[in-house]
Order: structure tokens, then sequence, then C-alpha cells
């Protein structure tokens, strides 16, 4: 599919991550833990309009990344 309909291939990756993070979302307010492990999943997932922006400063990811949560 990367190949022979590249447009239907990224729309296939977008939708995939909208889902991805309304899990993610649903399953944090039941104590998920989650963070980007700096693989640009956040930002990809914003790009595909997904809800990943904290509603409090909506410059900033609702999710911290590794290097922010972990090593400080």
């Amino acid at each position: 599919m990367m190949t022979e309909d590249p447009t239907k291939f990224k729309e296939c990756v977008q939708e995939s991550l909208r889902r991805q993070v309304a899990a993610i979302n649903k399953l944090s307010v039941g104590g998920l833990y989650f963070w980007d492990y700096g693989n640009a999943f956040l930002l990809e997932s914003k790009r595909a309009g997904a809800d990943v922006l904290d509603p409090n400063d909506p410059t900033k990811f609702s999710y911290p990344s590794y290097v922010e949560d972990i090593m400080g």
C-alpha cells in the first residue's frame, strides 16, 4: 500500500493514530501512565487530529516525553 497508494496509506496510519490516542486517553482516566518514548508519537498524532493537547495549555501535549519525565 505504501508504494501503490501512498495517500491511502497515510490516511490509514492517521486513523490508527487517532484510535490509539483515544484508547490511551480512555485508559489514562483509569490510571494508565503514558509517555512518548521519543518516536514522535504525540507529534504525529497531533498532525493526524488526535486529542493529545493539554486542555489547560493547548501549546503543550497532555503527556510528557520520556526525556522530560524519566530523565528529568
